[in-house]
């Protein structure tokens, strides 16, 4: 999910939502990609070091500790819950793949 799709997407997050994201932190060289669950917060609009303006996605770690990231770090947001065994269930909102299933042949 590149910028173009994130900024489709981010109406339909919920403040409140827990999310399994994919973000990418680093610079151009030595970028590598992190994947966490958290809860989203909303969008505020941040003030870049260059004096620019940036509309900025506010979730909160399991810890407790806050992530903002700008939506061309933000390569994938995924619904996501609990289920009654504590295990996380992902929403998988993309098309599912059809089960190929082999046939049977009479010899």
């Amino acid at each position: 999910m590149g910028p173009q799709a994130v900024k489709a997407v981010h109406s339909d997050l919920e403040e409140g939502m827990s999310y399994r994201i994919a973000y990418r932190v680093g610079d151009s060289i030595r970028s590598h990609v992190i994947r966490s669950v958290a809860i989203f917060d909303g969008i505020r609009e941040e003030r870049l070091w260059d004096g620019s303006r940036a509309s900025c996605f506010l979730f909160r770690l399991p810890q407790g500790r806050g992530l903002a990231l700008l939506e061309d770090q933000i390569i994938e947001v995924r619904l996501i819950e609990q289920n009654e065994q504590g295990q996380w269930i992902l929403h998988d909102t993309r098309r599912r793949r059809r089960g190929v299933h082999p046939v049977h042949v009479p010899l």
